[in-house]
C-alpha cells in the first residue's frame, strides 16, 4: 500500500497540472512576502497586523467584499488568458491592455450607440480585441518585428485613439458632458448589462456581480481545450516551440502567429487524419535504421495534424513485443490513436472514435510479418498483429457496425512492393470489405501510388452502398530514391452521415501529389515532403528536384483517374 501511495504521489508531483498550480501558488506566496518586506520597511510596527492580514482578510470579510473580488476577477482572468494563450504559442503578448481598451470601446459603442444586447456587445468586444491583437501578429509574421515592441506601441495608440473617439470634442454620442465620462451603461443601455441571475442578491446586493465570472471560466476551459486537445492548438504550440521545425513539418507559421495573436486579442471540424507507420519507435537502444525510427517522427506527424496511425504492417514486430509496446506508448503519450495491433493479444475489435458526433470505426490489417518479426516472436505467438484473413476482416467490420459505428474505415497493408498495377487478389479483398460494410479503404505497402476506385455493393440490408478505395497512397517519407518511390499522395475525403436514415455518403476525393525531396545541408541529409504542385515550395528545390517533383505529380495524376 505504501509503495502504491508513493508511486501515486510521484506521478502527481511530476504532472504538468501539479507543477503549474504549484508554480502559481509559489508566485503568490513570494509576492505576499515581498509585499510584507516593503510594508516592514515603511512601517515595521503595523506591517503584519494592519498590513498583510488586512490584505488577506478583506476579500472575505463580507458578502459584498467577496462579490467585489469576483467582479474584478472576470476581466483579470480574460486578460490573463490573453497573455497566457500567446505565451503558450511562443509569443509575448504585452499588448493585452490595448486589446482590452479596444474591446471595451467596441462593447460600449455597440451598447450605447447601436443599442445591442449584452451578448452581441461581448462578441463585438472580442472582435475589436482580435483585430487589435492581429496587428502585432502581422508585423511579427511578415516583417519579423518583435511583438513586444509593436504591442507596447499599440497599447498607447489604442488608448489615445479610443479617448479621442469617445470624447469627440464633446460631441460624441457616447460622451456625457455633465459627468465628463461616457454615459452610464445602466441608464443609457440597460439591455447591454450582463445579467446577474441572482448573483447580486447573493453578494450583498452588489450590482457589479454578474455571470461574467462564469463566462471567464468558460473561456478558460475553451482555451485549454484548443491548446491541448486539438490539432490546431498543436500547430500553434509547435510554432511557439520552434517555428523552423514547424515550417519543416508543413505548418504555416506566419498564419499561426497571426491567429495566435488574434485569438489572444479576442479572447477549429470534424477531422480524422491517418497514416500507416511502417517502422517501430523502439528507442535508440534498439538501433535506429532497419525499420526503427526516432519517436520525434511522431512530433512532426502530430504537428501537421495527423492524429491516428495504423501499426498493422509486416514490420510491426521487427523489434519484438517490447518494441511494439514502446511504439504504442510513444503514440499514447502524444494522444495519437492507433489500430491494427493488440498489445495484450486480445482482439478488441475496431478503434472507435467520436468525430464531430459521428462514430467512426478504424480497422487495420497486415498481409503478414517479416522474417525478423516472425523469428523474434515465434510467428507472433501472442497474436497481437491483426492479419488480413477474409473471415476475420468481414467479422470485425460487421461487429463494428453492431457496436454503433456510423462510418467504417479500413487500413489494409497489402499488395506487392514497387508494383503500380493493383493485383486481382487485392481487388477481390476490397470487394469483400466493401460488401461487409467498409465505407473507406486506404491501402499501403506497395511504396508506389496506385489507383482509386468507388465500389458499389449491395449489403445485407438489401441497399446499395458506395465505398471509396485508394489501393496505395505511395510513400509519405522514405530514403528510397527511385522515382516511383519518391511520389506519394495525400487524400482528403468528406463523408456526409444522415442520422435519420443512418447512412453515409462519400463526397469528392481531393488528391494532393507529394514529392519526397532529399537535400544535403550542413547538418547532414535532410528529407522534406512537399506538395508537388505548390510553386512556392518547389522554388526552394534544385532544378533536378523540381523536375523530379513534376514527374511525381504526373505519376499521381495518372494513377488516380478513378477506375
Amino acid at each position: 500500500m505504501e509503495n502504491k501511495k508513493g508511486k501515486l504521489g510521484s506521478r502527481l508531483a511530476g504532472s504538468e497540472a501539479f507543477l503549474s498550480v504549484a508554480a502559481s501558488l509559489i508566485c503568490i506566496v513570494i509576492g505576499l512576502l515581498l509585499g510584507l518586506v516593503v510594508l516592514a520597511i515603511i512601517n515595521a510596527e503595523h506591517a503584519f497586523g494592519d498590513g498583510l492580514l488586512v490584505i488577506l482578510k478583506s476579500g472575505f470579510k463580507s458578502p459584498r467584499n467577496m462579490g467585489t473580488v469576483l467582479a474584478n476577477a472576470a476581466p483579470l482572468i480574460m486578460t490573463g488568458l490573453s497573455v497566457g494563450f500567446a505565451f503558450k504559442t511562443g509569443l509575448f503578448n504585452i499588448g493585452a491592455a490595448g486589446q482590452y481598451t479596444l474591446g471595451a470601446f467596441g462593447a460600449l459603442y455597440c451598447a450605447i450607440v447601436l443599442q445591442w444586447p449584452w451578448y452581441l456587445c461581448l462578441l463585438a468586444a472580442m472582435l475589436f480585441g482580435a483585430i487589435w491583437g492581429a496587428l502585432p501578429g502581422i508585423f511579427k509574421a511578415y516583417l519579423n518585428i518583435n511583438e513586444v515592441i509593436t504591442a507596447i506601441m499599440f497599447n498607447w495608440i489604442g488608448l489615445y485613439m479610443v479617448n479621442d473617439i469617445m470624447y469627440g470634442k464633446g460631441k460624441s454620442p457616447m460622451y456625457d458632458l455633465a459627468s465628463t465620462k461616457t454615459y452610464s451603461l445602466r441608464k443609457a443601455a440597460p439591455q447591454a448589462m450582463i445579467p446577474s441571475l441572482g448573483m447580486s442578491e447573493l453578494f450583498g446586493k452588489l450590482q457589479s456581480v454578474t455571470i461574467a465570472i462564469f463566462i471567464a471560466i468558460f473561456f478558460a476551459i475553451v482555451v485549454y481545450i484548443i491548446l491541448n486537445k486539438t490539432a490546431f492548438g498543436y500547430e500553434l504550440r509547435a510554432c511557439g516551440f520552434n517555428k523552423n521545425a514547424a515550417r519543416y513539418a508543413g505548418i504555416n507559421e506566419k498564419r499561426n502567429i497571426i491567429l495566435a495573436m488574434m485569438i489572444s486579442g479576442a479572447l477549429a471540424g470534424a477531422d480524422l487524419s491517418v497514416v500507416t507507420l511502417e517502422t517501430t519507435l523502439a528507442g535508440r537502444e534498439k538501433g535506429y535504421g532497419n525499420y526503427n525510427t526516432s519517436p520525434q517522427l511522431l512530433d512532426a506527424l502530430r504537428a501537421v495534424g495527423v492524429n491516428f496511425v495504423s501499426l498493422a504492417t509486416e514490420r510491426a514486430l521487427d523489434k519484438g513485443y517490447d518494441g511494439l509496446d514502446i511504439t504504442a506508448s510513444e503514440l499514447t503519450s502524444r494522444s495519437m490513436g492507433y489500430a491494427g495491433v493488440y498489445p495484450d493479444g486480445v482482439n478488441t475489435g475496431a478503434a472507435m472514435l467520436n468525430v464531430g458526433g459521428v462514430q467512426v470505426a478504424v480497422l487495420a490489417y497486415a498481409y503478414g510479418l517479416s522474417d525478423e518479426g516472425r523469428e523474434r516472436t515465434k510467428g507472433d505467438s501472442r497474436g497481437v498483429v491483426a492479419l488480413m484473413e477474409t473471415q476475420r476482416v468481414t467479422r470485425d467490420i460487421a461487429q463494428a457496425r453492431v457496436d454503433g459505428a456510423n462510418i467504417v474505415v479500413v487500413l489494409p497493408h497489402w499488395g506487392t512492393k514497387n508494383r503500380a498495377q493493383t493485383p486481382d487478389t487485392v481487388h477481390a479483398m476490397a470487394e469483400r470489405m466493401a460488401q461487409a460494410g467498409a465505407d473507406v479503404i486506404l491501402g499501403a505497402h506497395p511504396n508506389v501510388v496506385q489507383g482509386v476506385e468507388r465500389i458499389s455493393t449491395v449489403r445485407s440490408d438489401g441497399l446499395t452502398y458506395e465505398t471509396v478505395v485508394c489501393y496505395s497512397l505511395g510513400c509519405l517519407l522514405t530514403d528510397a530514391r527511385d522515382s516511383e518511390n519518391t511520389a506519394g499522395m495525400a487524400v482528403r475525403l468528406e463523408m456526409t452521415y444522415d442520422p435519420a436514415v443512418r447512412r453515409v455518403w462519400p463526397g469528392a476525393l481531393e488528391v494532393t501529389p507529394l514529392y519526397i525531396a532529399r537535400q544535403r545541408e550542413d547538418s547532414g541529409i535532410v528529407y522534406r515532403v512537399v506538395n508537388a504542385q505548390d510553386e512556392q515550395a518547389l522554388e526552394k528545390l534544385t532544378l533536378s528536384e523540381q523536375a523530379a517533383a513534376a514527374q511525381a505529380a504526373e505519376r499521381v495524376k495518372n494513377a488516380t483517374q478513378e477506375e
